[in-house]
């Protein structure tokens, strides 16, 4: 293949992909994240993650002259997506899975946020990467503060498989995604947004993520249509209470919000935990009355392969306090 060259430090992940990209077929087989259970085998338009990858190296100002780096496996969309923003910009990709590149600091790198903590680590480090684009899973409040507090920049992506990687990004610090230049959005009944796109072969994606949508190019994530809780008439997203529980959870413990029946409201917010906490009033106190979880509940948490939490309901725990 005549870039490469320009893929250093490639697995066996990387390896699999170079050749199944320069092969030249028309269709790109990939794996979905996994977020509600078993990954699934998609094909992705080749000609798709060509624009989704013009897209991303206009925003970020990739050229020949970029240096990427991806510590990330090519057996899903972002690393893949790496190497094809590579391949579109003639610039070299560093796949090795070490944080720091050995080679020179990158102009950006793709990580997730369970790997943000250990690259913090390396703040003072000459090849620290100039930008991070951060996808995946999403990015706690402490972590977001500590990429803040160093004057670092960095962007979270919201995407998905389907769409080649991400649709949209925002800056941290601000609640608000912004489009990719192909893109644009609307919402359904449910406030659910709805991507829309003359320039790749789907056109449109209806999601199940509750929106509030600025214009046709902006908006804030609310949290998932699936997961929304109805306590006596009022629409809770887990989401938000977990942001917001976050910085009250001991480091170790894994956690998320969850409903549960309750013979007055009908559901009721829980909190499941895998180890004994207690929530100190204070956080109590940042909740609205329809988010504080009426009990916490111990019990064991999985998770995706993909390393998402796999969430359950209890609807045979109804015997929650009023």
């Amino acid at each position: 293949m005549e870039l490469e060259s320009n893929f250093l430090n490639c697995d066996q992940s990387a390896i699999d992909f170079i050749c199944e990209w320069g092969s030249g077929a028309r269709f790109i087989k990939a794996h979905t994240s996994g977020s509600t259970g078993t990954p699934k085998a998609i094909s992705l338009l080749r000609d798709d993650m060509k624009i989704s990858a013009a897209a991303t190296n206009q925003f970020f100002g990739i050229s020949q002259k970029s240096f990427l780096h991806c510590p990330l496996s090519c057996n899903y969309v972002a690393g893949k997506m790496m190497l094809v923003r590579a391949s579109v910009a003639n610039c070299k990709v560093d796949f090795s899975k070490a944080l720091i590149s050995p080679f020179a600091q990158p102009d950006l790198i793709s990580i997730v946020p369970a790997q943000v903590d250990q690259l913090l680590t390396y703040i003072s480090h000459p090849n620290f990467p100039e930008t991070l684009l951060i996808g995946g899973a999403p990015l706690s409040p402490d972590q977001e503060n500590r990429l803040l507090d160093n004057n670092i920049k960095a962007f979270v992506s919201y995407g998905m498989t389907e769409t080649c990687s991400h649709v949209a990004l925002r800056q941290i610090g601000s609640p608000i995604y912004a489009a990719m230049p192909h893109v644009t959005f609307t919402t359904d009944a449910r406030n659910c947004l709805i991507i829309n796109s003359t320039a790749m072969s789907w056109q449109q994606i209806v999601t199940n993520d509750v929106v509030e949508l600025i214009d046709n190019r902006h908006f804030k994530w609310i949290g998932r249509f699936d997961n929304v809780i109805n306590s006596g008439g009022v629409k809770v997203f887990p989401e938000e209470i977990e942001l917001i529980l976050r910085p009250f959870i001991p480091t170790g413990i894994n956690f998320y919000v969850t409903s549960s029946l309750h013979h007055r409201w009908g559901q009721a917010v829980v909190l499941v935990v895998d180890n004994e906490i207690t929530l100190p009033q204070e956080a109590m106190n940042m909740l609205q009355p329809a988010q504080r979880p009426k009990q916490i509940i111990v019990d064991n948490i999985t998770f995706t392969n993909n390393n998402k939490v796999l969430r359950r309901s209890y609807n045979d725990y109804n015997d929650l306090n009023s």
